[in-house]
């Protein structure tokens, strides 16, 4: 005697189920190797006082202050470390993340925050500090060089 089963549908819900569990992997986000060095190619920002000290505001369209370069020394899947480097000379260490979709990102450092996108060997980045001497917003361009 031979015995047929039909699926029933709670058979094959679970079988979607299941596939799309162990599929699930596949489909998790490639984080891009951003390690190297990215180049200012335009930007530009806005500085202005505090309530503790009371300066000008400081408008540049043009960005010819400010982030120089990102230095990605260190990443590890979607999790990244480096420097970012001043047109002063100045170097700030820095920590970062990428986002689910794997193009945007966070970056922290000891003056302030940055959030950007990358896209190719390109990336927009933009920044806020965490001061009490003054306030520093501004959106760059850059381009990875090495």
């Amino acid at each position: 005697m031979t015995l047929i089963l039909k699926p029933s549908r709670l058979t094959c819900v679970l079988l979607l189920c299941i596939g799309s569990i162990t599929s699930g992997h596949a489909l998790s986000a490639e984080y891009p190797n951003i390690a190297g060095t990215w180049e200012r190619v335009s930007g530009m920002r806005a500085v202005t006082g505090t309530a503790q000290n009371k300066v000008p505001s400081v408008l540049t369209p043009d960005g010819e202050s400010g982030l120089q370069q990102i230095i990605v020394s260190g990443q590890k899947s979607g999790v990244f470390d480096g420097q970012a480097k001043l047109v002063d000379g100045e170097h700030h260490l820095i920590a970062g993340a990428f986002r689910k979709d794997a193009k945007r990102f966070v970056i922290s450092s000891d003056i302030g925050t940055l959030s950007g996108e990358i896209v190719g060997d390109e990336m927009e980045a933009c920044f806020t500090t965490l001061l009490t001497s003054v306030n520093i917003a501004g959106c760059y361009q850059l381009k990875k060089i090495k």
